[in-house]
């Protein structure tokens, strides 16, 4: 039975059939993280046939509330961005939710199937419309949490659910500190007492070298000490020792010569550089420059006599000498002299 509904763009979807199959003899597999969905699109009542767009988005039962998506949302519509283009041959598709090597599917997570009430979200286009959100959502059944069985929660195993024998002496020589055992189980490896007393000698020797450590560290420190006092001798106004280099905007300074200091050399400052004008902003005052280390930022200011304030600005790359807008998505309102 196949019961079908029409959205407003007289496009019919069946009902998704989910299957992810996991034998009870299985359990130690892993269980790849993938969901099969498929189904039947119909188009003005007419089997669809050829590529279709898909997007996907896992959520919960509030509209707003979305765990998984086939792509990114960055314009937080509640619509993933991107689409998967899936073969429909006379209306029949099928897909694997999670499978990365389609182009446009992200990585279906287990931790996704820690909620405990699911809703797969589905899109269609044809190439030709808009994109439609096929309608009812489709709750997720017990077949996608048997992905949590490849992530079980750390202290979720109790004692009692393993198998006579797991906690034999055999299976835990060596691996386990008797300390860390469940309560009431007796265990002891016969190597323990010798372990602990190699790592008390390793403990002991460890401690002797900290402090030797300890003992250079302070020598540094005094040598320093020592260094910072001498360095603070030759500095301008308390004595200028042999050696010493002071630099000064003056080509002539009266006061270093004074103390006995010889120029030696003059370093000229830089000169302009004309650089692109290709997407530059246009001019205006009031505006602010900021450079961040690696690119220079324009922003707002007033553009022209008698114009209102701008909400525009610009980045420049002194790498490649490349001036690009900057995205007026969120930017700060129209202002000058900020």
């Amino acid at each position: 039975m196949n019961p079908c509904f029409t959205i407003c763009l007289r496009v019919a979807c069946a009902l998704l059939v989910f299957a992810s199959w996991l034998g009870g003899d299985r359990l130690h597999a892993q269980v790849p993280g993938l969901i099969h969905y498929q189904g039947r699109i119909l188009v003005d009542s007419t089997p669809f046939h050829g590529d279709g767009s898909f997007k996907f988005a896992l959520g919960g039962a509030a509209e707003g509330a979305v765990f998984w998506e086939n792509s990114a949302d960055l314009d937080f519509d509640g619509e993933p961005d991107s689409a998967v283009t899936i073969p429909v041959v006379r209306g029949s598709f099928s897909v694997l939710l999670g499978d990365t090597t389609l182009t446009g599917m992200a990585a279906l997570e287990p931790s996704v199937f820690q909620e405990s009430e699911l809703y797969l979200r589905v899109w269609f286009s044809d190439g030709v419309g808009a994109f439609e959100r096929l309608m009812p959502d489709q709750r997720m059944a017990a077949s996608g949490y048997a992905l949590m069985a490849a992530d079980v929660a750390a202290g979720s195993v109790k004692l009692g659910a393993l198998a006579p024998g797991v906690l034999s002496t055999a299976n835990l020589q060596g691996v386990l500190d008797p300390s860390q055992l469940p309560a009431g189980l007796v265990w002891h490896n016969p190597d323990f007492d010798q372990l602990k007393a190699e790592l008390g000698s390793l403990t002991n020797a460890w401690q002797s070298t900290f402090q030797v450590l300890t003992q250079n560290t302070l020598s540094l420190s005094n040598q320093v000490k020592t260094l910072s006092g001498e360095l603070a001798a030759l500095a301008l106004g308390s004595g200028v020792g042999t050696g010493a280099v002071a630099v000064s905007r003056v080509a002539d300074d009266t006061a270093l010569i004074n103390q006995g200091f010889v120029r030696f050399h003059t370093e000229s400052a830089r000169g302009w550089e004309a650089v692109s004008g290709v997407n530059a902003p246009s001019p205006r005052v009031g505006h602010t420059a900021v450079f961040a280390g690696n690119a220079i930022w324009v922003w707002g200011g007033r553009v022209g006599a008698g114009v209102s304030f701008s909400g525009s600005g610009h980045r420049y790359n002194p790498a490649n000498d490349v001036w690009k807008e900057i995205s007026p998505v969120d930017a700060p309102s129209a202002r000058m002299n900020h």
